[in-house]
């Protein structure tokens, strides 16, 4: 009976918030916000934490209450005993097809039916897993039953994010789809995916006037496209913070295409020349193991490929070449030079892991500044996001961008 109270308890977090959203959507099913903010904060790079206004009284007490649920979840969670350890990856799997969120159980066995928490390698924060695979047994009959429609619940407490103006709580749900529910000091934030549709609501009520606003698109690229500033406010953090993977920063195919003063790899070039024969080759199969192989050079792959002279490739080595390349794009960059006087774009690009395209950038910035500019910390840490985002806020005002 505890083990069955404790499951309901852990979907009860889950499904309310879910049921809420697909209520709000149904009755505003529209692609631009129900409700407008007052005020509309400029685009903010992915890295960049949430600031709340100052709020009035209801907002002040909305947030008292969500610093009560703390204290609660504190006294619930923390005391709980460490069942194992493994990393992100091992415990879920989230990936990005066709523009949806699809999620596998990675290879850590938690236990089916029961809360479990888990310590995740590289994260303070407090994880607990609920593996459904003998619930789904019981709750669906015929053919759709059985260990396939198993489904992962995953909560992350972080509740010193709380004062850092991030997500202190997230609940993920691998159920009929991938969905999201996150709350920060002033705010919650929800995402779903039905019908081939995706959702992002959020529920503002900094300012005091519970703002209410719905986002939907066909995918997330476009719904990226659509609303850039609440994709990089809410989703992408939010994202972040379950999978280590920040799934909107550009790809390795964009930013060697805007940045072309960084040289490739002789090595990587070498490779990617002896695949070009095979790319080309009469057998099918060949040309095909030949594109699975240039997969697998990664990045530095990409850069050799874009140095290349594609003047003289064939129709075939073009299409494989340009599949390959599409694999590690995340922008359509049609212009790469409006590329380099695009900010976002920029301050994105120096917080990527090839210090020549974060060097790259630097100067790019400083070009379009007219000045030099100084950027604290290392790569990666706190302090240089901060800086980063201190930087980011100076130039939108001196650019008007």
């Amino acid at each position: 009976m505890d083990k069955i109270l404790s499951i309901i308890a852990v979907l009860a977090t889950i499904i309310t918030p879910a049921l809420a959203q697909n209520h709000s959507l149904a009755t505003s099913p529209v692609t631009q916000p129900a409700t407008q903010p007052v005020t509309q904060p400029a685009t903010a790079p992915a890295h960049v934490r949430i600031k709340p206004p100052i709020v009035n009284a209801r907002g002040d007490a909305m947030i008292a209450n969500q610093r009560r649920q703390i204290e609660q979840q504190k006294a619930a969670f923390q005391g709980l005993p460490v069942a194992g350890n493994c990393k992100l990856d091992e415990l879920l799997q989230l990936t990005l097809v066709e523009g949806q969120l699809q999620c596998q159980q990675g290879s850590y066995n938690a236990p089916a039916g029961q809360q479990t928490r888990v310590k995740v390698e590289g994260s303070d924060a407090i994880w607990l897993v609920t593996n459904n695979t003998n619930m789904m047994r019981g709750m669906v009959v015929g053919p759709a039953a059985g260990v396939a429609n198993a489904f992962i619940t995953l909560q992350r407490y972080d509740w010193a994010a709380a004062d850092r103006e991030g997500f202190w709580q997230i609940a993920m749900n691998s159920f009929n789809g991938v969905s999201l529910n996150a709350q920060a000091l002033g705010f919650n934030v929800n995402f779903s995916q039905n019908n081939n549709m995706v959702f992002l609501n959020v529920n503002d009520f900094r300012d005091g006037q519970n703002t209410n606003c719905n986002y939907q698109a066909a995918t997330i690229s476009q719904l990226q496209a659509d609303h850039p500033e609440e994709v990089r406010k809410y989703l992408s953090p939010m994202l972040r913070c379950v999978t280590g993977k920040d799934f909107f920063h550009a790809g390795a195919a964009d930013l060697y295409l805007a940045f072309t003063e960084v040289p490739a790899d002789p090595e990587a070039t070498r490779q990617v020349r002896n695949l070009l024969p095979d790319l080309d080759a009469e057998d099918f199969a060949i040309r095909d193991k030949a594109s699975r192989e240039l997969a697998k050079l990664g990045a530095g792959g990409v850069l050799a490929a874009l140095r290349l002279d594609w003047d003289q490739f064939s129709v075939e080595q073009r299409a494989r070449l340009d599949s390959f390349l599409a694999t590690e794009g995340r922008r359509t960059i049609h212009d790469p030079t409006a590329a380099r006087k695009n900010l976002d774009f920029l301050i994105d690009a120096m917080n990527d892991s090839d210090k020549a395209v974060a060097t790259a950038a630097k100067h790019a910035i400083e070009d379009l500044a007219g000045h030099p500019i100084q950027i604290d910390g290392q790569p990666g840490t706190e302090k240089y996001n901060e800086s980063l985002d201190t930087l980011w806020h100076q130039l939108k005002k001196e650019l008007h961008q």
